[in-house]
């Protein structure tokens, strides 16, 4: 009798415990996502904060009350997932990050590694993928599944540049990589480099001729790759769209200003949101909180040939991403 209700204490003891590290996971308040629209990164309010807005630029509102500095996010393709890399101001600098994913749906965040960077869900959201600076400098490209229930190392990246992010094909088959320039505003690159998962092994894709690359991306639906570079012929920033398999490069439009990291194909194929800077980048300053500069988000329509200021924020505004 004595053993039973032992047995009966130890098992409610255990439940206890088990309630108590549920309850204290990181709650948070709603982040209300919508289908269509897009979500981007500002400093409007002197701290880096989660926006959402329509292509038009109308109906701009927070979508995320927090204390940290947020730095780059990925959202899934079922908008139920949201990885976000943190950080803390100190001063001028942002230190102390990390990489946490919201379960929307379960209201929980949870930290997915502390020295984690780049984040990018796979079209079809079953897996996301990141990269991990090693104490002794090695870059590793770490896949995960949503629940963080497994986490692999994919290959340590010696060949290859991840800072303009990483990007998956439409089919989740292939990663896209580039080389490794010290400055992409002076050096130009004539190829980019397929990376075959299953395979464990890089193709090359030769482009038609060398170009000073500010971003790219794959498009989450077509079998295409999205670039902002410099066309040293027109001498201008130019959108372009790049076939993956003969290197071909259709221009679709030029910008005055330089590109900012990321740009992003919208889902129906017929608009393209990228960051630029407001200002020619000679008078370049550092990003908030770093500097003052001016960055915006444009929404360029491909139909139409129209580009659109879509945040207009004195400060920093980047990493937009198409909501699917």
């Amino acid at each position: 009798m004595e053993r039973k209700n032992i047995r009966k204490i130890v098992v409610m003891v255990i439940l206890s415990i088990l309630l108590l590290l549920t309850a204290c996971q990181p709650g948070f308040k709603d982040i209300r996502l919508e289908s269509g629209k897009i979500a981007f990164i500002s400093s409007r309010n002197e701290h880096l904060e989660l926006f959402m807005a329509d292509h038009t630029g109308d109906s701009i509102k927070k979508i995320l009350e927090s204390d940290a500095q947020i730095i780059d996010m990925a959202i899934s393709p079922d908008l139920r997932y949201v990885i976000l890399e943190e950080a803390e101001r100190i001063g001028n600098d942002l230190k102390d990050g990390g990489l946490y994913i919201y379960d929307l749906e379960q209201r929980k965040k949870r930290l997915i590694d502390d020295r984690g960077v780049f984040p990018s869900w796979s079209p079809n959201g079953d897996k996301f993928i990141y990269s991990k600076l090693t104490e002794d400098f090695k870059e590793l490209l770490i896949l995960a599944d949503p629940g963080l229930k497994k986490k692999e190392v994919l290959l340590e990246n010696t060949k290859y540049y991840t800072p303009l992010g990483l990007s998956w094909s439409p089919d989740s088959t292939e990663l896209l990589f580039i080389p490794y320039v010290s400055d992409y505003r002076k050096e130009t690159i004539d190829t980019l480099y397929r990376y075959l998962i299953a395979e464990n092994e890089y193709k090359e894709i030769k482009l038609d001729k060398p170009y000073n690359l500010y971003s790219v991306e794959w498009s989450t639906v077509e079998r295409v790759i999205a670039a902002g570079i410099y066309d040293p012929e027109l001498a201008k920033n130019t959108i372009a769209l790049i076939n993956p398999d003969n290197g071909e490069v259709r221009k679709l439009t030029t910008i005055e200003n330089d590109f900012y990291k990321t740009l992003s194909l919208s889902p129906d194929g017929n608009y393209l949101v990228f960051s630029a800077f407001n200002r020619p980048e000679s008078t370049f300053e550092e990003p908030w909180p770093r500097g003052k500069i001016n960055i915006e988000v444009y929404v360029y329509n491909i139909k139409n040939d129209q580009i659109r200021n879509i945040s207009n924020s004195p400060l920093t505004d980047y990493e937009a991403q198409w909501l699917h």
